[in-house]
C-alpha cells in the first residue's frame, strides 16, 4: 500500500477507497455473472477473465496517472472475481470426490 501511495501521491485512504470500489463492483457483479454461468456456460466468463487477466498487468506497467491506475485494478479484481467464480464449483467437487475415494 506505502508504494502506491507514494508513486500516485495518494493519501492511505485514497489507496483503500480504490480497493473498496473493488470490491463494491464484485459485490455488483455478482448477480449477474451468477445468471450467466447458471443460464450458459462458464467458459465464456472463464475466457473474458482469462483476457483481462493477460493484458491487465501490461496496462499496470504503462500506467502513468491515478486514474490509470484506478480502472486497471478494478478491472483485476473483476478478472480474479470471473476467474474464482467460474472455477471454484468444479474444483472443489473435484476435491471432495478425490476425498470420498469416488474417483
Amino acid at each position: 500500500m506505502v508504494p502506491v501511495s507514494q508513486t500516485f501521491h495518494w493519501s492511505r485512504a485514497g489507496v483503500s477507497g480504490v480497493c473498496s470500489i473493488s470490491l463494491l463492483l464484485c459485490g455488483l457483479l455478482g448477480v449477474p455473472v451468477g445468471y450467466i454461468v447458471d443460464r450458459y456456460e462458464a467458459r465464456l466468463l472463464m475466457m473474458l477473465g482469462s483476457l483481462l487477466g493477460g493484458g491487465t498487468p501490461f496496462g499496470f506497467a504503462l500506467s502513468q496517472t491515478s486514474w490509470q491506475f484506478a480502472l486497471l485494478y478494478q478491472l483485476i479484481c473483476v478478472y480474479h472475481f470471473l476467474i474464482v467464480l467460474t472455477m471454484s464449483p468444479p474444483l472443489r467437487c473435484s476435491i471432495l470426490e478425490c476425498l470420498r475415494g469416488s474417483r
